[in-house]
């Protein structure tokens, strides 16, 4: 472990110990660039290099969180305070993968076993609407093998329902009808090309 680090893990147990907020501000700024820069670099493994700019709000809000979990989840006795910050970036960074998937589906994503072709290739040239290129025999055989809740919480979104609304119907949190959406989105992407 650095000396950087074990000075940053001595501050952490002294705010434990303590709960003074000037130490944990002072925390919180010595780990937000790792954090930063940890999320970043998940995010750009997934290709979306473009797309990092326009979320820095959100990288730095998932961030901050990562620093927060990690301060508040911290064993010493376990693993060193960066292992945890570094779990906890990985998975807020997973998270802010599932939303940009959701929001930025494109159609020269890759799509099937192969991945050499792209929804562009696989939707019919004559269909100006995803919704409507649903109703496919290919696609309505993809959507029967998906379980319920994740078809219909999809169907539903492509109809123009709320995260909210859905969620109220289906009795869950928004973010769970955004995780289903986003799971039966990457079982299409996986087996539409089996049906073309």
């Amino acid at each position: 472990m650095s000396r950087k680090w074990a000075e940053v893990e001595a501050e952490a147990l002294r705010w434990r110990e303590t709960g003074d907020k000037r130490l944990l501000e002072g925390l919180i700024q010595k780990l937000m660039p790792f954090a930063e820069r940890k999320i970043r670099a998940r995010l750009a493994g997934k290709r979306l290099h473009d797309h990092l700019d326009l979320l820095g709000h959100e990288i730095r809000s998932a961030a901050l969180f990562a620093v927060w979990r990690a301060l508040q989840t911290w064993r010493p006795e376990l693993s060193s305070l960066a292992h945890y910050l570094a779990l906890y970036c990985s998975g807020f960074a997973g998270r802010l993968l599932t939303k940009v998937r959701l929001d930025h589906v494109s159609l020269s994503d890759p799509v099937g076993e192969d991945k050499e072709q792209t929804w562009e290739d696989v939707l019919p040239a004559d269909v100006p609407e995803p919704e409507e290129a649903l109703v496919r025999k290919g696609l309505q055989e993809a959507l029967a093998g998906l379980p319920e809740r994740h078809r219909e919480a999809l169907k539903r979104r492509l109809q123009g329902q709320t995260l909210a609304e859905i969620a109220q119907e289906f009795g869950l949190s928004r973010e769970s009808i955004r995780r289903l959406e986003a799971e039966a989105l990457v079982r299409l992407k996986g087996g539409a090309m089996a049906f073309f």
